[in-house]
This record gives structure tokens, sequence and C-alpha cells, in this order.
């Protein structure tokens, strides 16, 4: 935009266009007046051909446009200034006046993107002044109103053009971009954000779980938890299990202990449950041999055979010696499926035995009683020694039941030596928070063994 002259374009008197006492902006140039007085003349149109003559305060001709209006508006932009960019064309005001415009490329503040200052100002230039083309006059209460306004706009415009200049003189700098400015912070988690859940994780827990059992519980609950933990061949829960023994009463508490024991490879177990073989109880020297032949000890095998001819006693001796290919005891098996006189439910567990004992003819009758509650938990173990996928699904079932949790675990490893866990974990972590003490140790137990080798679901 043009500042106009240096000198008064009435009278030639030099004038600071920045201190001038009155202003008008014309075809986009800002003229500058040593005072009102040629201001009104510059404005005042010329003598009508006819003689006619301007009457100081005669009432103005009425005008058929509004008054002028002059604005002036400074906005900093943060943007890059092209050189040579044609100047932005000067918009019209509503109100019929003319706003001027001027781009200034600020540096005095941060270049970010989106920032901006502006100083706006617009001065009603209502002088009551009549259009040139009507050729009105001014009163005075109007020149005085109109001085005061001209000095506004002239204020407002000295402040532009002081703006401009600054910026003009400021060493120009290109615009940074967003991008340079704001780098994203990466995703970070919360401290205290668990990790996300995966079988390791959830084995970790388990061990957690146990190993804070074992060492805070109840004996009874801590020899079931040293129990489940001593499965994956942990030496501490093995001696923790044995140190139990010192104040274990039971012998059938101790044959469980002694069993857990052996089924780690822990030669202090199988001592223990070959001692009792020639115990004076005939349940205790059964339940001695059944653990030992349980974990692929022959040690049992004749106390256990000497039951076969207990017709009480039978038909669990064969089941047990059937494990182990006994030919006795699967000829046992096979006369009680034949039995007429045999109940219903003698005939089912013989069945059972008989897939214990790696017989695969029977596992298409087997499958059939997986509808039934009463057996379907024996028979799904069964079958998931045979590799038969039928059991799947009611083994997946009862790992949601506590009491049957555990051996469903070692028995879908036992049909699938890969399992895959995940889609489980959620349950699995669930029932591992909730719950009793002993509630949780099966579930702790249970993930050991869907997670971890095949060889810790070799043994019930």
């Amino acid at each position: 935009m043009a500042t106009g002259p240096s000198s008064c374009p009435v009278c030639a008197r030099a004038v600071d266009p920045l201190r001038a006492p009155a202003v008008r902006v014309e075809g986009g140039r800002v003229i500058a007046y040593c005072s009102s007085a040629c201001a009104d003349k510059a404005a005042a149109p010329a003598a009508p051909a006819g003689g006619g003559h301007t009457t100081r305060g005669a009432a103005p001709a009425p005008s058929t446009s509004a008054a002028p209006r002059v604005a002036g508006a400074v906005r900093a932009s943060t943007g890059p200034v092209v050189a040579g960019a044609p100047a932005a064309p000067s918009r019209p005001d509503p109100s019929g006046g003319t706003v001027v415009t001027i781009e200034v490329d600020d540096d005095s503040g941060p270049a970010t993107v989106g920032s901006q200052r502006a100083i706006t100002g617009t001065i009603d230039a209502d002088t009551r002044a009549s259009s040139a083309d009507a050729g009105g006059t001014t009163t005075r209460s109007g020149r005085g109103r109109g001085r005061l306004i001209a000095l506004g706009a002239g204020t407002i415009v000295a402040g532009g053009l002081a703006v401009a200049v600054v910026s003009a003189m400021a060493p120009s700098r290109p615009a940074r971009t967003a991008a340079t400015d704001a780098v994203a912070d990466p995703a970070v988690l919360p401290v205290d954000a668990p990790p996300p859940l995966t079988a390791e994780v959830l084995a970790t827990r388990a061990r957690a779980v146990l190993s804070e059992t074992m060492a805070t519980a109840p004996p009874r609950v801590r020899r079931i938890a040293a129990a489940a933990l001593a499965r994956t061949g942990d030496a501490g829960a093995r001696d923790v299990l044995f140190a139990l023994l010192t104040d274990e009463t039971s012998d059938i508490n101790r044959i469980g202990i002694g069993y857990a024991l052996a089924r780690a490879g822990d030669a202090r177990g199988s001592e223990l449950l070959r001692g009792y073989l020639t115990s004076p109880r005939r349940d205790v020297r059964a339940d001695a041999a059944g653990a030992l032949l349980a974990v692929g000890d022959d040690a049992g095998r004749k106390v256990m055979t000497s039951f076969l001819a207990l017709s009480s006693h039978r038909l669990s001796a064969a089941a047990a010696l059937a494990r182990r290919q006994d030919p006795d005891a699967l000829a046992a098996l096979d006369a009680l499926r034949a039995d007429a006189s045999a109940s219903a439910e003698d005939k089912v567990r013989a069945t059972i035995a008989l897939a214990r004992g790696g017989r695969a003819e029977v596992a298409a009758e087997l499958a059939g009683t997986l509808g039934d509650d009463r057996h379907n938990a024996a028979a799904a173990i069964a079958l998931a020694g045979l590799r038969d996928g039928a059991a799947r699904p009611v083994l997946l079932r009862q790992l949601t039941l506590p009491s049957l949790r555990v051996g469903a675990a070692v028995a879908l490893r036992r049909l699938e030596a890969t399992f895959d866990v995940a889609p489980l974990l959620s349950q699995l972590d669930e029932a591992l928070t909730t719950g009793k003490d002993v509630d949780r140790v099966d579930v702790a137990e249970a993930i050991l063994i869907l997670t971890g080798p095949a060889a810790w679901a070799e043994y019930d």
C-alpha cells in the first residue's frame, strides 16, 4: 500500500505521514494532510457552472450512498512472504467503506502453524458529509467529528505501517511446520499397566501362586501346592513335600506325598511307597501299590495282582494293572464286560480301564458314554490317551470345573502334544485370581501342564 506524498497535496506544506492530523485513503493510497481544512478542501467538489456557492451550515444534500467507512487491519502471518507476490486486494466492508489489509511476516514470535496475531480496527467516518456527486457541504460539527475519526484512522494506519517496517527490516526465515515442531511422543504404557497376556506370563503367575501358597497356607493346602509345583521338577517344592512328612500322621496322605515325590523323579518318594507295601492294612497296601504302578514302578505289581482274586477289589486292581498292559488284568476286564450279571456301571468302568490300557477297539463304544455325566470325565481321559479327538470338547468343558480341571489338562496334553492354549488364556487367568486357595492351586497346576513340556502330563 502507498503511504502518500511527504507534503500536503493542497498547500504543499511538509507533513509526516505518521503524525498527520488528517488522512484519507484513496485508490489504495494513504494521503496525509497538514490540517483538516486541507483535507476538506481536497474532498470538496468543484463549484457548479451556474455560479452556485456553498453556504456554511447549510443542510447537506441527501446522499444516495452510505457514508464512507475507513478501516485499517494488520494481520500477522506465520507463513513465508513470497517475494514479488501481489499484495492482498482491499476487501469491501459491508457498510460501504474500504477495509485495508497489510500482510506482515511476523518473525517476532514463535513461528508455529496456526498461531496468529491480529490488530484490527474499523472506524466509521460518519462525518455527515454528502457524497462528491451530490456536492454537499460539511457542517462545523460534522467537520470536528471528521477530524477525530480521521485522526483515529491515521493512528491505526500508522501502527500498521510501523509493523510492516519492522517486519521488512527483520531477517526473514522460513516458517516452520507442525511436523518439525510437534514431534509425537511414542506411545508409552502406564507404569502400572499389566504386560500383554501370553502363555509365558500366565505360567509365571501360576508359579507365583503356587510358591506363595506353598509358603503361607495351612499344611493341607501347602501339600497340594507343593505337589503341583513338584510336577515341574521344582527342587524347593520336593523339599517342602518331604518336610511335610514329619508332621503328617495319615498313612493315606503320606502315600499321596510319596506319589508326588516319585512322579517328580525323587527317589525318596518311591522308597516311601515301597515301605507301605507291607502295611497290615489292605487299603494302605492297595494305595501304595497303585501309586507305584501309576509312575511306572513295577514294585507294586505283585501286591496289586493279589487283589485280582478278591471280588471286592478285582475291578480296581485290574484297572491299575491294565496301565502296565498286564495280561491277567486285561483278561479280567474282558471277562467282566462279558458277564451278564455285571452291572452296567461296572461294564463302563471296565471299558474305560481297557482304553487306559491301550485297547483302541473300545474307543467307539467309549465315545458313546461322553454324554453321561457319571462317566464322561474318566471316559474323556481314556479317549485322549488313544488320541481320539471326540474327547476334546468334553475336556475343554471340564477345564472350567475345579475338581476336574487338572485331569482335563493332563488329558488335553496327551491328546495334543502341541496344545494351543492361547484361546484359554483369559479364562484361566480369571480363574487364577478368584476362588479359594485350593481352587487357585488347581488352576495354577493346570496352567503349568498346558503351557509346559508335554512330559509334565506323562503321569496323572
